[in-house]
C-alpha cells in the first residue's frame, strides 16, 4: 500500500521540517517583536495621555487659584470699605458729640497736706 520511501523523498522531506522549523522561528521571533512594539507604543500613548491630563490639571488648578483670589480681594475689599465706614460714622458722632460738649477750661489744684 505504502511502497517503499526513497532516500531522495526522504532527504526533500527533512530539508522541508527544517524549512518549516525556520519559518517557524522567524514568524516567533517576529510576533515578539511586534508585541514588543504594541507595548512600547502603548506606554507612549499613556505617557502621552498623562502628560495631557497634568496639562489640563494644570490649567484647572490656575482658574481655580484666579477665582479664588478674584474672591479673596472682592471680600477684603468689602470689608475695608465696611471698616472705613464704620471709621468716618464714629469721626462724625465724635465731632458731633464734642460740638454738643460745652467748651470747658477747668484747671485743678493740688491739695497739699
Amino acid at each position: 500500500m505504502f511502497g517503499r520511501i526513497s532516500v531522495q523523498t526522504v532527504k526533500e522531506l527533512k530539508a522541508q521540517i527544517r524549512q518549516l522549523k525556520e519559518e517557524l522561528e522567524d514568524v516567533k521571533l517576529k510576533k515578539k517583536m511586534e508585541e514588543q512594539e504594541t507595548k512600547h507604543l502603548v506606554k507612549l500613548k499613556l505617557e502621552a495621555s498623562e502628560v495631557e491630563f497634568q496639562k489640563k490639571e494644570n490649567a484647572l488648578q490656575k482658574e481655580f487659584d484666579k477665582k479664588t483670589m478674584a474672591l479673596q480681594t472682592e471680600y477684603h475689599d468689602k470689608l475695608m470699605k465696611q471698616v472705613n465706614e464704620a471709621r468716618d460714622e464714629m469721626n462724625d458722632m465724635y465731632k458731633e458729640l464734642m460740638k454738643r460738649l460745652p467748651n470747658i477750661s477747668a484747671s485743678l489744684e493740688v491739695k497739699k497736706k
